[in-house]
């Protein structure tokens, strides 16, 4: 087999992986676009319970390695079910202390020592989470979501952003709003 038949074999392979884990868990491993990353690290809010951040869904790591250089000093928890993008998540976490990066289902995950849940999840899984998050995230913690609501909460602010597909931001307040 020469080098570039394998290299393509490889490639075909790790698209069809991506393709796979896009169809199981209804959202593709998008990365959120640096306006998004920054709009959504613009929402936080300073008043935050103490607890590690998650970030659900955390596909390439993008927006996990800005809350982590954005908090310096709390955990961030960056989750993915998808192999191929964890593993690159994992490997651009290293060298940050306050960044782990998890591969796994959100669903198996126990939010309820969450300060800050950050996600950038299709409609389907968002709706299936809405549950999830009124159950487990305490009074005063804060969800954020790059470009898809919750439809069970009500939004403590929103941002739209200007790009070249407008894209919406949601910030809601535990307990207050939801």
């Amino acid at each position: 087999m020469t080098t570039a038949l394998a290299i393509l074999l490889a490639g075909l392979a790790c698209a069809g992986l991506i393709a796979v884990y896009t169809v199981l868990l209804d959202s593709p491993p998008l990365p959120s676009g640096g306006a998004a990353r920054a709009g959504l690290v613009a929402l936080i809010p300073p008043n935050l319970p103490d607890g590690p951040v998650y970030e659900l869904g955390c596909g390439w790591g993008e927006l996990a390695l800005d809350l982590a250089k954005a908090m310096p000093g709390r955990q961030v928890v960056a989750v993915e079910a998808s192999p191929l993008p964890w593993l690159v998540a994992r490997a651009r976490a290293l060298g940050r202390e306050n960044l782990s990066v998890r591969l796994g289902r959100i669903e198996a995950l126990d939010l309820s020592d969450a300060a800050l849940v950050a996600a950038y999840l299709g409609p389907k899984p968002m709706a299936r989470l809405s549950d999830k998050l009124r159950a487990e995230l305490r009074p005063g913690s804060v969800l954020l979501s790059n470009g898809f609501a919750v439809p069970t909460l009500t939004p403590e602010k929103t941002v739209a952003l200007p790009t070249p597909v407008t894209t919406t931001l949601y910030r809601y307040r535990m307990g207050e709003t939801g």
